[in-house]
């Protein structure tokens, strides 16, 4: 084996995986969101909203994209996967109950999700703190 062919191999590898299941999908994680209608608070951007969600006075769509400072950017996948299915965020703290609870996502919906949120740009946006209502 040469160092050329070591290439080619890891990528036939990493396909077969993928091919396997062993790889969450960015096209099945935006059908995902698209389904459970995330952007309908979140914006098509995913970048969160400084206007108050529908029928409150201070409650605030977050940034999803992977923008560093105002996104979701330093959190871990699990992270993620834990404020989607229990609605606890990265510091332990219960997010509004506007936000779904998705208990009963698969774990590969929540992968597909998480690896379409990582696939984004990220936006940088400022996003109002919240007061739960």
């Amino acid at each position: 084996m040469t160092f050329r062919t070591l290439p080619v191999i890891l990528a036939s590898l990493s396909l077969s995986l993928v091919a396997c299941g062993g790889g969450a999908s960015v096209s099945e994680g935006k059908a995902a969101v698209t389904e459970r209608k995330c952007t309908g608070c979140h914006t098509a951007d995913l970048g969160g909203s400084t206007t108050p969600l529908r029928d409150t006075t201070a409650t605030y769509a977050a940034n999803l994209t992977p923008d560093m400072t105002t996104g979701i950017g330093s959190w871990t996948d699990a992270q993620i996967k834990t404020a989607i299915r229990t609605g606890v965020d990265d510091e332990g703290k219960e997010l509004c109950s506007k936000m779904p609870r998705f208990s009963d996502m698969s774990d590969t919906e929540v992968a597909d999700i998480v690896a379409y949120l990582r696939s984004l740009p990220p936006v940088s946006r400022e996003i109002p703190e919240s007061t739960c209502q």
